[in-house]
């Protein structure tokens, strides 16, 4: 089974609060208090989650951020289109 990426380090990096974090991936605030306690994300959320991973690599922290403020469809298929 594939590795999450640390949901914590992520949201910290990108400089959310969990209630911004909560909001932005369209979770509860209490689905990002459990990931901050170690537990795992799951299909869909384990997916996005890794593709905003990938994003922050390819394109840094405050590019990603400001793209998520204005939605994350756009800013996952960038950091797929940078991959090729």
């Amino acid at each position: 089974m594939a590795q999450a990426p640390p949901v914590t380090n992520i949201r910290e990096e990108l400089g959310f609060s969990k209630s911004e974090w909560a909001r932005i991936l369209g979770v509860t605030d209490r689905t990002v208090y459990r990931w901050d306690e170690g537990k795992d994300p799951s299909g869909m959320a384990f997916a996005v989650l890794s593709a905003i991973r990938l994003a922050v690599k390819e394109c840094g922290a405050a590019h990603v951020r400001a793209r998520l403020i204005f939605g994350i469809g756009p800013l996952i298929l960038e950091a797929l289109e940078a991959r090729k």
